[in-house]
């Protein structure tokens, strides 16, 4: 079953029905894909829920729902910070914001074949290719996600 990473932007527009984020996480569930959760990224969608226009009631009911239907993998610190160590040792690009970092690191840590993203400075590392089996995670926007997926 593959992975998404979605950022925090993509993800809570998805929650308010904004297309073409809703687009991208109905055909996450529709495609049996799961949504990638690090602490870090959970820590960033709660941060910025209000800016949004979710209270974070609405997003924990979101949230729940997803994770009812079996569509969150949550990844723990171990998997993450052997994620940044083979992001270090094979000297692989990360965008130049530091606070996006966490999104390639979490799909790198869980092996995700998809980030969905609007992010240009995350978008240009598109296809992110990594490990010595030469795996990669396919940057999208969230409409090139739903039409490529």
């Amino acid at each position: 079953m593959p992975f998404a990473v979605f950022d925090t932007n993509s993800l809570l527009r998805a929650f308010i029905k904004k297309r073409p984020f809703c687009d991208a996480l109905e055909k996450l569930q529709e495609v049996c894909d799961k949504v990638v959760i690090s602490r870090p990224i959970q820590k960033e969608f709660i941060s910025k829920l209000h800016s949004a226009g979710l209270t974070s009631v609405v997003f924990n009911q979101k949230m729940s729902e997803l994770s009812r239907m079996g569509k969150i993998k949550r990844l723990n610190k171990t998997h993450l910070l052997k994620a940044k160590r083979e992001i270090k040792k094979q000297k692989l690009r990360l965008p130049n914001d530091k606070e996006d970092h966490k999104f390639i690191e979490a799909a790198v840590a869980s092996s995700a074949g998809f980030l969905v993203t609007t992010d240009k400075g995350i978008l240009i590392l598109d296809p992110y290719r990594y490990n010595r089996t030469n795996s990669i995670i396919r940057i999208l926007l969230p409409e090139s996600y739903v039409h490529d997926r």
